[in-house]
């Protein structure tokens, strides 16, 4: 898909999705994402990208929105607002995706409770590589988080999360910690 306002949407849609090896390139200002989810579950997305030229305001790659039961597994966004941001969603697993060069975040999850982060990457993001916010109870293991210009990881008014084998490094400028906990 190329050039689209939303490259993929689904809405309500619990029918065990199966996407991948797609590419969604646009050119503007896509609020809503590349590939976006609201009030969907039990979708699996494996090996897409989701990218553009010049990141438009508040663009995400990919943007799961109450939904549950959600899986990414090896995709990319690059050159967005946020690369990967879920929002009220549960349950999510993210693997071995890269959210990269974006001018915010890498990977956001806000008010989002008991997902898995596991051997994802975020690098070279304006803001935090991971950042949740008012998230509980999720589980990172053995992401890296670096080059970023804030912190590798920064959590907010978040609980009761556990992280087990990630690498913070080169975070620098702005508070420029490695684990902002």
């Amino acid at each position: 898909i190329h050039e689209g306002y939303v490259g993929l949407f689904l809405q309500n849609s619990s029918t065990s999705s199966f996407i991948y090896n797609l590419v969604y390139k646009s050119a503007g200002s896509n609020p809503f994402g590349e590939i976006y989810l609201k009030s969907s579950s039990s979708n699996t997305f494996i090996s897409n990208q989701a990218y553009e030229n010049s990141p438009g305001a508040f663009t995400r790659g990919f943007n799961l929105q109450s939904s549950s039961n959600n899986v990414l597994i090896s995709n990319q966004s690059y050159s967005k607002y946020i690369g990967i941001t879920v929002t009220l969603s549960s349950n999510t697993i993210l693997t071995s995706n890269q959210a990269y060069s974006n001018s915010n975040i890498g990977f956001s999850l806000t008010t989002s409770n008991n997902s898995t982060l596991a051997s994802n990457q975020a690098y070279s993001n304006t803001n935090d590589g991971f950042n949740l916010t008012t998230s509980n109870k999720n589980t990172l293991i053995s992401n890296q988080a670096y080059s970023n210009n804030s912190n590798g990881f920064g959590l907010n008014s978040s609980n009761n999360n556990t992280f087990t084998s990630n690498q913070a490094y080169s975070n620098t400028g702005g508070a420029g910690r490695g684990f902002n906990l």
